[in-house]
């Protein structure tokens, strides 16, 4: 099956790019970089997310702690990642994994002590890691020691608590007699879960933007704010963490203008103020010890979020060290993607962003993710993470284009779902009773086929731990191991060893971005770099269909005739390697197999004979 009459830029594609590589800056579809600078530390990163209970277990209790996260951490470093960032670990009320918190500032003993922290910070900091933090300012657990005394403010001592989080009185409340009704119609994100719960002793209704366990924290209140920003430097002050993750950003303060609709609304204008509060300490630190604090911001997908998700951004492109989290995700899970589909929705999300600012620091503004651990599985597809076959190809397309990549563990070796989690097996309290429906949409509910313990052999429980793991691992766990990818000369792993030596090359940070050609099966771009006139040029397959022919030449009139092949996709996607690293390659007839991928360097230089 032979591809050249994809769409591609035009005409003007072509007559341009025979002359100057410099004149390329015109051509539809191209996204122009940041000339060659000091990158920021995160702007070059590929952050390793870990799932704190999930990793390794040093204490054979079956859940991961941050002793097994320190016992790793050579192998991390071998990866080739500089900086890690580490799933919420606080003392917390025993539903959410460490999200319900009780205490900010301690670590919960299923993870370990404030001691074993310290330690793993200390190796992180002589192995040259960057740590990013959960930083959770919406909510606690009602278990808090805060929630409790605002159910009792009353009480001698606790008036300092009454506004601590959000109170209302019921809806009815003049109307004795009546059972209590909600204040008004917001929802939670779990289907008809309303958003307020009634306090019996209290006699009010509290806010839960998430869980009825999880009250919001009422963060217009100065004294709430003064206890969270403590906290906030409280954890910045401690190097290496040179970074927070904020959860639910886009929920932290709510738009109560209009209460008949069951969308909560973001206040978009008081989030940015806080977040500028916070920005405000992070330059005090950095200032004191030379390293910037990069913030991740987790915006929730609700129904107001496009609207909001714009309005962020224009209000966001001078805050450089921002970055949104969970924006840049590919939609690897329909099942009838194409290589179009891969195509719009990158051009929708590098958009989105105006031109000026993408080309004084693209890096800094865009984010990357195939897989994290507050991932459900889609309803025509019982899986979190993304399909294996496209764990690759889905790797060289977000790891090369221009942005701050984030690597959930596992990704590295193409682990995929547990396929043996039960519904009597889940803990996800958003997938089982009182909140999820009696197994009857598990496993779409749950996110724990995603969180499902690291394979590091073919041990029993996988080499995670000695005792029974508190999410049973894949099946697969058997064939897809860290030890055996160690073991094999083409895996997953080498693979994506080289991919990120690769990305650290000139034509990958300082280079514009095309995109060539793409059809039903084939997505493709190139970096380009100005000064060198060297580009790398990435074409993948990403169906199922065999021998797909892509002739560059058509589409790119006056390549140069040959490439060299740096990386190609492993060979547990492909039985027969048709490819070898380092070799020649014909750009008229690039012949992909199914779920291949290629990065070819082409060298745009004149040669000998052109130059005269």
């Amino acid at each position: 099956m032979k591809c050249s009459s994809g769409v591609w830029a035009g005409l003007a594609f072509g007559v341009i790019f025979v002359g100057s590589i410099a004149l390329m800056v015109g051509v539809t579809y191209n996204h122009r970089m940041a000339a060659k600078r000091n990158y920021e530390w995160w702007e070059r990163s590929v952050i390793y997310h870990i799932f704190t209970p999930s990793f390794y277990d040093t204490d054979d209790d079956g859940f991961g702690d941050l002793r097994g996260i320190g016992d790793k951490l050579d192998y991390i470093v071998d990866l080739g990642v500089d900086s890690v960032f580490l799933s919420a670990f606080y003392e917390f009320g025993g539903v959410d994994m460490g999200y319900d918190v009780v205490n900010h500032m301690a670590v919960d003993p299923i993870f370990g002590t404030n001691k074993d922290l310290d330690a793993l910070l200390h190796s992180l900091d002589e192995k040259g890691l960057k740590l990013i933090v959960d930083f959770v300012p919406n909510h606690t657990s009602k278990k808090h020691e805060w929630f409790e005394k605002s159910i009792s403010w009353n009480n001698e001592g606790q008036g300092k608590y009454k506004d601590y989080y959000i109170w209302r009185n019921a809806s009815n409340w003049e109307s004795p007699g009546e059972d209590p009704k909600p204040p008004n119609a917001w929802m939670t994100s779990v289907p008809n879960l309303p958003a307020w719960s009634w306090d019996a002793t209290r006699k009010q209704y509290y806010l839960h933007t998430l869980l009825p366990d999880m009250p919001d924290l009422n963060l217009d209140n100065e004294d709430v704010r003064t206890e969270i920003k403590e906290i906030f430097k409280f954890w910045l002050s401690k190097s290496p963490i040179f970074g927070v993750r904020i959860g639910a950003f886009n929920l932290l303060f709510e738009d109560d203008s209009d209460q008949t609709t069951e969308v909560i609304k973001s206040d978009v204008e008081a989030t940015l103020e806080f977040l500028d509060e916070l920005r405000d300490i992070a330059e005090v630190l950095a200032d004191a010890d030379g390293t910037k604090r990069l913030f991740l911001v987790e915006m929730l997908q609700t129904e107001n979020l496009m609207k909001w998700q714009e309005t962020y951004r224009n209000a966001t492109l001078e805050r450089g060290n921002v970055i949104p989290f969970n924006l840049g995700i590919l939609p690897w899970k329909n099942p009838n993607l194409s290589g179009d589909d891969v195509h719009q929705s990158v051009q929708d999300y590098i958009a989105a962003i105006p031109q000026e600012e993408v080309e004084k620091r693209a890096n800094a503004l865009l984010s990357w993710e195939m897989d994290n651990h507050d991932k459900f599985a889609v309803a025509d597809e019982d899986s979190s993470r993304m399909p294996d076959y496209l764990n690759e190809v889905g790797m060289m397309i977000t790891m090369l284009l221009p942005g701050t990549m984030m690597i959930y563990y596992g990704d590295e070796i193409g682990m995929s779902d547990s396929d043996a989690i039960t519904c009597e097996q889940t803990q996800d309290p958003y997938a089982i009773p009182p909140y999820g429906s009696e197994c009857i949409d598990f496993p779409q509910r749950s996110r724990d086929p995603g969180r499902a313990p690291m394979q590091w052999k073919n041990d029993t429980y996988g080499g995670f731990s000695d005792s029974e793991p508190w999410l049973p691992l894949s099946s697969k766990y058997l064939d897809v191991n860290v030890e055996i990818e160690m073991g094999k000369e083409n895996s997953k792993l080498h693979f994506f060893k080289n991919l990120l030596k690769i990305r650290q090359e000139d034509p990958i940070y300082h280079g514009e971005v095309f995109y060539p050609y793409h059809d039903k099966n084939i997505f493709s771009f190139l970096r380009m770099e100005e000064d060198t006139k060297i580009g790398l040029l990435v074409v993948v397959n990403i169906h199922e269909f065999d021998d797909i022919e892509v002739d560059i030449h058509s589409v790119m009139p006056g390549v140069p005739n040959e490439g060299t092949v740096r990386l190609v996709t492993s060979s547990d996607v492909v039985e027969e390697a048709n490819y070898e690293m380092g070799s020649s390659i014909e750009l008229n007839e690039i012949l992909l197999s199914a779920y291949q991928g290629l990065v070819i360097e082409v060298d745009f230089n004149p040669s000998e004979e052109e130059e005269h």
